[in-house]
């Protein structure tokens, strides 16, 4: 008969050898050692080799020069921090290159803590997958470092199995799923509890990442890839374009831990002209992501009449040969010399089983579809039919008239001025029209008026705030339209001819919400009152009754997409609303119009460098047509990227008090109105 005590230390040698069993089976042993170091160490310093060496497979066509520049961007990058947004065309790999520049970094301790961020959850998990695929897979990445794939291969792709794996009975911590990869803890690893994390640009949760060590040291990431963040619908709608962006630069972009340089790698595809890829391959617009925009040809074929027979021989030959275009090639390989003239191919060994050369296969893919080829391959989108009249930088430097600021052209008889309000600047413009709103932009300018060429309204130094440093909000408005108004509208206006004008109105933006009270105030207790209106701006679309078919009131003057009003129930002075929509492609009409044609706005001086801004604030909207109860309007967007608009608004506006004043679009009927003169006011000329 077994004593208790025997049967005690019978019970604890059982769960001492089960233990033992357990410990022995979760333990990985002996980790294998590295098969070539001298292979290994060849690829430390270089990407491109690493990528030669480790994944042949995956690149097998010879690489591009645009291919070398760009794996030494990103390697770059990764060594020194920094970040760049790259487009190349579709198929040429570029996810592929961030992906395994990625697990380059970690792999040679270059960085530690990396996250893929996609536009959907499920892109996000394919990053990942290829990332596992490339750990567990490729024999010769396995056999070279055994310190990450062993410890992976032990797993036999059963995730539970993290928890409790071990080398030399200390545990592993590593973590294998589909959204976070933590290496295996395996002392003197380089990579020894790096971290890929993925994760959808919309899921919420990017700021502020961190992963907490089993030391307890918190980690936070140090390189991010932004991979292709856009859909086809956010491409189309300037608000989601705008969220991404902010998220990217916001959240994205300082992930990292202080002292540490954030590396950022973006790879995405221009999907439509203004889209958020457009925006942050412009070296212009955002300087700081050093995009690179490649294309498939950098020029095409001289001889474009032998394209076209071509083509109609490529669609021939697939009809006749159930999809071969055995014939097309046959005729271009016969031709080819001709054919290829002129031609600029960036990668000339892309090609497929059935064509000769890279330059047979950037013009099929031209020809099957015109439309993707410029957006997938070109990474250059075609404007649309209406887009060729929207406003370009390159088309308004044309509009300049050579004339002095505040010089009045000898055509116009009417001078007005609008009044842009917000909390840190007033942005203003005066304008002169005549008949049929030919006309020009004699000055503009902000109030607090700015010592730089170059500012937006967030980064401005001179404020409002500034200026006014000793009064709450309200009042600094109220004080910045008296000071603003007393120099513009006490002043006199010279024509070319010599006439004297005076500013005929000046209408003030009181859409800004918390601030209508004060405009009202300032334009019902002025000096300048008889001239000053606060004015709504309304977008009207095409589903709602325009203004014009609105019911006329007793108190209402109707015009031309705008009414007064008068009714003093619902405000102490007149006010003015109006279509924005309407008056914007009207603006846009005046600004399109060549230099010599009635109907066009010209701006003033002779160097366009001057006027630089303007040009961006007036192209920083866009039009859409949209139609609706028989009815087309052009509804007006900001394009991505948030970029200012002010002076664009205010030109709208002053295009609106003209109407008012008499001006119309109707250019068939002159409009005879003599010079103004306003006397005994007071006049405030400033120093330029």
């Amino acid at each position: 008969m077994i004593s208790e005590y025997g049967y005690k230390r019978h019970k604890e040698k059982a769960r001492k050898r089960q233990a033992d069993q357990t410990a022995s089976g979760r333990d990985i042993g002996i980790i294998p050692k590295v098969s070539c170091p001298s292979r290994r160490g060849r690829c430390r310093n270089s990407l491109l080799r690493f990528l030669k060496v480790y994944f042949p497979v995956i690149f097998y066509l010879a690489w591009s020069p645009n291919h070398i520049r760009i794996i030494k961007k990103l390697e770059r990058a990764i060594k020194h921090g920094g970040k760049f947004a790259l487009a190349m065309p579709r198929g040429s790999g570029k996810t592929w290159i961030s992906v395994l520049g990625a697990l380059w970094a970690i792999a040679y301790g270059y960085r530690k803590y990396i996250v893929f961020v996609s536009a959907t959850d499920d892109l996000a998990t394919s990053n990942m997958l290829k990332i596992k695929m490339s750990i567990e897979t490729n024999d010769k990445f396995k056999a070279d470092f055994p310190e990450i794939c062993y410890p992976v291969a032990k797993l036999e792709g059963i995730a539970n199995r993290c928890k409790g794996q071990t080398h030399g009975g200390k545990r592993t911590y590593i973590e294998w799923n589909d959204s976070r990869l933590v290496m295996p803890r395996i002392e003197g690893s380089k990579c020894s509890g790096s971290i890929f994390e993925s994760a959808s640009i919309t899921c919420g949760n990017l700021r502020g990442k961190s992963y907490m060590t089993a030391e307890g040291i918190s980690l936070r990431p140090d390189f991010a890839i932004p991979d292709d963040v856009q859909t086809k619908e956010s491409a189309l709608s300037p608000t989601q374009c705008v969220k991404r962006m902010e998220i990217i630069d916001g959240d994205i972009m300082n992930m990292n831990a202080p002292g540490t340089k954030m590396a950022a790698v973006m790879p995405c595809t221009v999907i439509e002209k203004g889209d958020m890829a457009d925006f942050m391959l412009d070296r212009k617009l955002r300087p700081d992501w050093n995009g690179e925009r490649l294309k498939l040809l950098d020029a095409f074929p001289t001889n474009m009449d032998l394209w076209d027979r071509y083509r109609e021989i490529w669609g021939q030959s697939q009809r006749d040969h159930d999809g071969s275009i055995i014939d097309a090639t046959a005729f271009y390989e016969e031709h080819r010399k001709e054919m290829d003239a002129g031609a600029i191919p960036t990668w000339p060994q892309r090609k497929e089983q059935d064509e000769i050369s890279g330059i047979q296969y950037a013009m099929n893919q031209f020809i099957e579809n015109r439309k993707v080829f410029f957006s997938e391959y070109q990474n250059s989108p075609e404007s649309k039919q209406d887009e060729t009249k929207q406003l370009t930088k390159d088309a308004l430097i044309l509009k300049l008239n050579n004339l002095p600021r505040l010089t009045v052209p000898l055509a116009c008889s009417s001078v007005v001025m609008f009044i842009d309000v917000h909390d840190k600047l007033l942005y203003w413009e005066i304008c002169a029209f005549g008949e049929g709103f030919s006309g020009s932009i004699i000055d503009y300018g902000t109030w607090p008026k700015q010592k730089t060429k170059e500012f937006s309204m967030n980064e401005a130094r001179y404020t409002m705030e500034t200026e006014y440093k000793d009064m709450g909000r309200s009042a600094r408005i109220y004080a910045a339209l008296s000071d603003l108004t007393t120099m513009a509208l006490g002043r006199e206006y010279i024509r070319e001819d010599g006439s004297v004008l005076n500013i005929a109105r000046c209408h003030i933006d009181a859409n800004w919400g918390p601030e209508t009270p004060v405009v009202y105030q300032f334009c019902r207790q002025s000096v300048y009152s008889n001239i000053l209106t606060p004015c709504h701006g309304r977008g009207i679309l095409a589903n709602q009754k325009p203004i014009s078919e609105r019911k006329r009131e007793r108190h209402e003057k109707m015009g031309l997409e705008w009414y007064i009003s008068s009714n003093k129930q619902k405000r102490t002075v007149r006010f003015c609303v109006y279509d924005t929509n309407f008056w914007k492609t009207a603006t846009l009409q005046r600004l399109i119009t060549s230099e010599g044609d009635p109907g066009c706005l010209s701006i003033f001086g002779t160097d366009p460098y001057q006027h630089n801004l303007l040009f961006m604030h007036l192209c920083a909207e866009y039009f859409t047509p949209t139609s609706g109860q028989g009815r087309r309007v052009d509804v007006w967007k900001t394009r991505a990227g948030r970029p200012d608009n002010h002076w664009f608004d205010a030109l709208v506006g002053c295009l609106v008090a003209a109407s008012i004043d008499g001006i119309t679009l109707n250019e068939t009927k002159p409009i005879a109105k003599k010079p103004r003169r306003v006397v005994n006011l007071p006049a405030y000329i400033p120093q330029m």
